[in-house]
């Protein structure tokens, strides 16, 4: 593993993973093979980890036999044009009967709560937030989002206590990060 990967896990770990859980609304149904694939960031309120990419995150879900999402994030390094690099962790859904609420692991012992605010019925763009209301992400399926519903997403943000002040807005784009 390079140097960067190590150093990406140990922030996004630590970042993330060290706050006591608070409590917040999450959705009630998740249809777990409907969240696989891959979902461009429209906005983020970035975990520390993350400030290395100034060009947008992705995500890539892939339902594994065992229940748990293997989770591969990718970013450009450098620039736009830079090389794609990539984490990669484990979901799992501890409580069935909330399948809103994500633990996400990307380096043992260290996992962090990833909980599904909103999603689209479609699910076509998805609110992920952590419940100390300091990181969010707003992802879409094609990397841009109807301001409408981008607009009722922030508004929605604000009223669970996010300072959307905060909030980095991605250069719209659709690219793929190859798998």
């Amino acid at each position: 593993m390079s140097s960067d990967r190590i150093a990406m896990c140990l922030l996004l770990s630590f970042g993330i993973g060290c706050s006591k859980p608070e409590t917040m609304p999450v959705i009630s149904q998740v249809d777990i093979s409907k969240m696989e694939g891959s979902w461009i960031e429209i906005a983020r309120m970035p975990i520390f980890a993350q400030k290395i990419s100034e060009y947008g995150w992705q995500d890539h879900y892939k339902l594994q036999a065992d229940g748990t999402i293997l989770v591969t994030g990718s970013y450009r390094k450098g620039g736009p044009q830079g090389p794609w690099k990539y984490i990669y962790g484990r979901a799992r859904i501890p409580n069935s009967q909330e399948p809103g609420k994500w633990s996400v692991q990307f380096i043992w012992p260290f996992t962090a709560d990833q909980w599904i605010v909103d999603l689209d019925a479609n699910y076509q763009w998805v609110f992920f937030g952590h419940p100390n209301r300091k990181w969010l992400w707003i992802m879409s399926r094609s990397g841009s989002i109807d301001p409408e519903i981008l607009k009722s997403l922030i508004a929605k943000a604000s009223s669970l206590g996010y300072d959307t002040s905060q909030i980095i807005f991605s250069t719209p784009w659709n690219e793929i990060a190859p798998r």
